[in-house]
């Protein structure tokens, strides 16, 4: 079970989304590129979670999955013309 509370400023503008992969090799020692980069596959959120120029914030529960990886993307709706930091934290447990 993972959660990731997610926090915006004002100006920033887009959507968050969850993607998981099982064949995902991250880099090695020095490398600074993974072995594999993966088949990284959209979660199905519940809810959609936005950002909508108004500083917010929300709770992403990812609840029984089993892929091996997992990820927090953020997709800019703003064209490149938004302003404002994200900050997320990520808390994981077994059940």
């Amino acid at each position: 079970m993972i959660s990731y509370n997610v926090f915006w400023e004002n100006g920033v503008t887009g959507a968050f989304s969850v993607e998981v992969c099982n064949d995902y090799v991250a880099p090695i020692g020095v490398q600074d590129y993974p072995l594999n980069s993966g088949t990284w596959v959209p979660l199905v959120l519940t809810s959609a979670v936005s950002a909508t120029g108004t500083a917010d914030s929300a709770l992403i529960d990812v609840v029984l999955t089993s892929a091996s990886y997992i990820r927090l993307v953020f997709t800019d709706g703003s064209g490149g013309a938004g302003t404002g930091l994200i900050n997320a934290w990520l808390a994981g447990k077994v059940a």
